[in-house]
């Protein structure tokens, strides 16, 4: 089994593409996931490669292009 099983926000995608622009809740449900260090290294290993919207390893968009240097200046809703 991957860890994705394991994830807080198993089954709640919604909540981490928000429309309204508030990423919120889906960053405090990160916080408290028992998978947050594996969740994120795959967020900021694909961010490096691809673009990625909304909120992945409890991170928004901005966040992790301000860590992988990648930036694209296309944030949606955050």
């Amino acid at each position: 089994m991957r860890w994705e099983a394991e994830a807080a926000c198993h089954g709640m995608t919604h909540l981490y593409f928000p429309r309204n622009g508030s990423a919120k809740r889906a960053l405090a449900i990160c916080a408290e996931c028992p998978v947050l260090k594996q969740c994120k290294a795959e967020a900021l290993e694909l961010s490096s490669r691809v673009t990625l919207h909304g909120v992945w390893g409890g991170m928004t968009q901005r966040e992790r292009e301000a860590i992988t240097g990648r930036h694209t200046g296309l944030w949606i809703n955050e």
